[in-house]
């Protein structure tokens, strides 16, 4: 993709890299350990006081803004392959 799909949300870039390959599903997506990427919304509920900072519904809102809203891998700030999931962006694992 060209450098204008790049678009922010929530203060980190995201490039549209492509959809899934027919083979691949989310067997290919991962946390990488208990903390993962730490960007998801499982606490919104539980801290009434914070404001989830991950909305699958307002990342794609963002991604359709630069044609991206059919995409389910982006590279996010230049450095990890990702995979937006309804409660928590995964990192995206090639096999």
């Amino acid at each position: 993709m060209k450098a204008k799909n790049k678009f922010v949300y929530n203060g980190m870039e995201f490039v549209p890299v492509r959809k899934f390959k027919v083979y691949e599903n989310f067997n290919y997506v991962t946390n990488r350990c208990n903390g993962g990427l730490g960007v998801h919304n499982y606490d919104k509920d539980v801290r009434k006081d914070k404001v989830s900072h991950w909305s699958w519904n307002g990342f794609y809102n963002e991604a359709k803004k630069v044609g991206a809203g059919e995409f389910d891998i982006f590279l996010m700030n230049d450095r990890v392959e990702v995979v937006p999931c309804q409660n928590e962006l995964f990192i995206y694992v090639k096999k």
